[in-house]
Order: C-alpha cells, then structure tokens, then sequence
C-alpha cells in the first residue's frame, strides 16, 4: 500500500495529538497541592527560623563544641535567658532525643539520659537572649 505525504502528515498529527491527549489525562490524575490554607502563617514562622539561623552564624560561628565524658560544653559571647538543645535523627524524627542545657558562663549540655546510637544527629540549640531566638545547628556524631 502506497501512503501519499498528505496522508503521512495527518497521520503524524494525528499521533502527535494523541500523545498530547494522553499526556494531559496523565497530569490530570495527579492531585498537585501548591498553596495551603495558611501559607502566610507558614512564611512567617519559616522567617522567624531562617532569621534565628542567620542570627546563629552570625554571633556564634567560632564557637567550639568540647565533648566531655559526660556532656557537650561552649562557651557564649553574651548572656543568654534560656536555652534547648536536642539531637535530630536524620531519617526517623520518632529518635529525636530532647537534653536539657545548663546555662551559666558556659553552656553545658548533660548527656547521661541519651541513648548511644552510631547515627551522625544533628545538635540543634535554641537560645533565647533578650527575647530572640538564636538557633545553632551543628552535625554531632555521637
């Protein structure tokens, strides 16, 4: 059978259009969710984090963590309120282990009631100075 161009042509426009078809019900039986109810409350609470982070490096880039047998011990350049750490599981958030900080001239991190796991955490420390979060973040291999 001998196929003019004319009827090589539609025949191409007609799988062209049928590829575009099939795209668009594709894309369609996905359920794409770009915009939340409160994305104007979740930017300002993202804001509030990444000004803490820049607040953290900022203030606080050469602070040296030392590991002790029995904590973690920095020394701050200011006074500080108050202050919570806590060791970030990377995969299960289930494992996130809360400690409990002491302030004084150091801040001193006891790390009795932590279990012992061979997962490189992330120490995160929220310290609250004049009513401003400052918030370091550190990788930790404990």
């Amino acid at each position: 059978m001998k196929l003019n161009w004319g009827t090589g042509v539609m025949m191409a426009l007609g799988a062209f259009i049928l590829a575009m078809g099939y795209t668009i019900y594709l894309t369609t039986q996905n359920d794409y969710e770009l915009v939340n109810e409160d994305y104007y409350q979740q930017e300002l609470e993202y804001d509030a984090v990444y000004r803490a982070m820049v607040l953290g490096k900022t203030y606080y880039d050469d602070v040296v963590f030392t590991r002790e047998p029995a904590g973690i011990r920095f020394n701050l350049h200011g006074p500080i309120d108050s202050a919570c750490a806590q060791f970030i599981h990377p995969a299960k958030p289930l494992f996130d282990q809360y400690l409990h900080p002491v302030v004084g001239e150091a801040l001193y991190i006891p790390l009795t009631d932590v279990q012992k796991a061979y997962v490189n955490w992330t120490l995160e420390v929220k310290l609250y100075a004049q009513g401003e979060l400052i918030l370091l973040q550190r990788p930790w291999k404990y």
